[in-house]
């Protein structure tokens, strides 16, 4: 039994092919049993090791984008009403003080 990786086009291992005969296709690459082409990439003439990069952070989709806003309106609902609050602390003491 003859073991075949399957690579894309940027020499990354997206399949694996058993076959009793040989494959002459050059996405085909016979590979030794035991062989894990986990972070390796085929350049053409041998594997090489390869780090896939990171990808890309997900967009956030229109219900995060709300959630966003709302989180931003209540912080910003928040400080203003506790600097209303201690203005309004701030005012009672003062006339308390000056009621003495």
């Amino acid at each position: 039994m003859n073991k075949y990786l399957i690579i894309d086009e940027n020499g990354i291992c997206c399949g694996t092919a058993l076959t009793s005969g040989e494959i002459n296709d050059s996405r085909y690459i016979l590979a030794d049993e035991n062989f894990d082409p986990i972070n390796m990439r085929w350049n053409g003439e041998s594997w090489e090791d390869y780090t896939p990069p990171e990808p890309p952070a997900p967009e956030p989709d229109k219900l995060d984008l709300i959630l966003e806003e709302v989180r931003k309106s209540r912080e910003d609902i928040v400080s203003e009403t506790e600097a209303a609050y201690e203005a309004a602390l701030n005012e009672a003491y003062t006339e308390g003080v000056n009621s003495l």
